[in-house]
């Protein structure tokens, strides 16, 4: 992407890749000032660290800061299932270790701040924060918990199938195979990163590594609704950027995945384990990968 692209070029660059409609949006708006941030940083104008701290910023003077904080999180989400250049993916990676690693936010304000909750024992359905509070949402505090941002990455996490969109056409299973390839490679770098792997929001994405892998090499194709040639871009991906990290973590042995049937027939069961590992090195073999 061009440092200086056109006015139009980068509009629509703004619609596909974090589908944002800067025709439909007030410049001045913080939506749109967001995705000019993100941007900027894409293109490197701006550090990751720096693009956190003025996204943060723009969201704080809000009185109801949950609302950008949200269109901020969709902005890197949506451009992670859209664009397949690794570079960019990577700094996504870095703005959102850089955002759950700002300092607690504090509402610095004369007056209250507030956010919604659904918890009934909060009659008025809104939560708020006084002066000199600290900013905690329902699903928690910003910047360190990310609220919400675990729960958009499991929504997501469901399988290419989600994407297969019937009567539309010829391309949607390469589609559905690019949007899962591009979305597991982000969720790779983050296994790789060693500042995301110290960020306790960003820590424990490595199970969607081991569940994606498990899924395509210990399946024996027979399984209901699964297409392994949508799912096998994205095995690799894992174990191309961060199969060190995944072989580390099935060194401790912590983690657990329901077993597929060609591990279950070696007497294999849920634990991501050495075994299972070594498993899965023979079957890569085996596929060629």
């Amino acid at each position: 992407m061009a440092a200086h692209d056109t006015s139009t070029q980068r509009t629509e660059r703004f619609r596909q890749l974090y589908n944002a409609d800067m025709t439909a949006l007030d410049s001045q708006s913080t939506t749109a000032q967001l995705v000019t941030i993100v941007d900027d940083m894409v293109l490197g104008d701006q550090t990751p660290k720096a693009a956190a701290e003025h996204a943060a910023q723009l969201i704080l003077v809000e009185n109801e800061p949950e609302k950008p904080y949200v269109s901020l999180l969709a902005i890197p989400h949506h451009a992670a299932l859209h664009t397949e250049d690794e570079s960019v993916l990577k700094k996504l990676v870095d703005f959102m270790t850089a955002l759950a690693n700002l300092p607690d936010a504090i509402n610095e304000s004369s007056q209250p701040k507030t956010a919604t909750t659904y918890n009934p024992e909060v009659k008025s359905g809104i939560l708020r924060f006084q002066p000199g509070e600290a900013i905690v949402f329902e699903n928690g505090a910003l910047w360190r918990d990310l609220p919400n941002w675990s729960m958009m990455i499991t929504e997501s996490h469901q399988g290419p199938e989600q994407w297969l969109v019937k009567h539309r056409g010829q391309d949607d299973e390469a589609t559905a195979t690019q949007k899962w390839k591009t979305f597991n490679t982000y969720l790779a770098f983050f296994v790789a990163s060693p500042e995301a792997r110290a960020t306790l929001a960003l820590s424990n994405l490595s199970w969607l590594g081991l569940k994606t892998v498990a899924m395509i090499l210990e399946s024996s194709g027979d399984a209901w609704n699964f297409h392994e040639e949508l799912w096998t871009p994205a095995g690799k991906v894992w174990m191309r950027v961060a199969g060190e990290e995944l072989a580390k973590v099935c060194a401790k042995g912590d983690q657990k995945h329901r077993p597929g049937e060609l591990w279950q027939a070696e007497g294999g069961g849920d634990a991501c384990d050495e075994q299972r590992f070594e498993f899965w090195k023979q079957r890569m073999a085996e596929k060629g990968w």
